[in-house]
């Protein structure tokens, strides 16, 4: 399903990403961009285990966080910045049962880096990393669906919908994935004025859909976090 910004494949292999902000530098490592690396994972990968061998291995060009997750509950999150990389991971017998990222690094070995992002960007991942790490921590170990739909489509900052469109921020998708059943739902356009659609699966026959979306722009500078 999917396969570009994120994706899960047959064998109940998620991948998803994120960028980790508006960079105030070029990379210079060349390699593969985000949306190589989510396809190369899905296309030739099982496990989080061989995903995370792959990665190790693959070079990797630019600002990134990538989440893979199996169906045997094991999930990896590693970010990337221009060549380096740094990887946290947990299982079902994890002391921490969930992971989970926004747009800035925060892995011990990235913290570093977040010099480089820009100032708001920074500011407004951390608002919405602190708001789903609350989310979430209140609701283990009972995180359901309905848990995460609910982080999804609040806007910011009681949720994690942006609708600053104009200013290249704004929601354009949803997904919620399902790896035991190998489905999927999905939003399209800002869930605080769009309909879950699905679930989708991968038996789902191959054919053309066309989905309407409402965006509800509004000036970045209206945040609380701009100045």
């Amino acid at each position: 399903l999917l396969g570009r910004d994120d994706g899960m494949n047959s064998h109940g292999l998620c991948v998803t990403f994120a960028g980790c902000g508006i960079l105030k530098r070029e990379p210079t490592r060349r390699g593969f961009n985000f949306f190589l690396v989510v396809r190369t994972l899905l296309d030739n990968c099982r496990t989080v285990d061989e995903a995370v061998e792959h990665l190790e291995k693959m070079p990797v060009s630019g600002y990134w966080s990538f989440l893979v997750t199996d169906k045997s509950n094991n999930a990896t999150l590693a970010q990337f910045f221009d060549g380096k990389s740094s990887f946290k991971r947990i299982g079902p017998d994890s002391a921490e049962q969930f992971l989970f990222s926004t747009n800035h690094y925060f892995l011990p070995d990235m913290v570093k880096y977040q010099e480089y992002a820009g100032d708001w960007i920074l500011k407004n991942s951390k608002k919405r990393f602190e708001l789903i790490s609350k989310r979430l921590s209140q609701a283990s170990p009972n995180i359901s669906k309905e848990t995460v739909r609910h982080v999804l489509s609040k806007e910011i900052y009681e949720g994690v919908c942006g609708h600053y469109y104009t200013d290249y921020f704004g929601t354009l998708f949803s997904v919620i994935y399902d790896l035991t059943e190998l489905k999927a739902e999905a939003c399209f356009g800002a869930p605080t004025h769009n309909k879950w659609q699905g679930p989708f699966s991968l038996e789902d026959s191959v054919g053309l859909s066309h989905y309407t979306a409402i965006l509800p722009d509004k000036s970045i500078k209206l945040d609380a976090l701009w100045d």
